[in-house]
């Protein structure tokens, strides 16, 4: 567990080197942009990244981004994350 939230981060470095971080909150920081194959480790479950620009901006891409990238995930944004909406992100179930 790893909670970096309220620290007026703007860009997140120096995690995916942390495989087995399965919890991160990095909530109500100042980053605007992130790649989450690239920045994040991908042995996440559970995600916290909201009140962030990079949320504010699109939500439904960055969800879909995070959701993507990370197969373990569980929770984004304490909303949960299901196989389904991987399928329907994937292009594999109908809108």
């Amino acid at each position: 567990m790893l909670n970096l939230s309220n620290n007026r981060i703007t860009e997140i470095d120096g995690i995916s080197h942390l495989p087995e971080l399965a919890f991160l909150d990095i909530s109500s920081n100042l980053i605007e942009s992130y790649t989450p194959e690239e920045d994040l480790p991908e042995s996440l479950i559970i995600l916290r990244m909201n009140e962030n620009p990079v949320e504010k901006a699109d939500p439904k891409e960055y969800r879909k981004k995070s959701v993507l990238a990370l197969k373990f995930l569980t929770e984004l944004d304490k909303i949960k994350v299901i196989e389904a909406e991987r399928l329907f992100y994937r292009g594999l179930l109908p809108p």
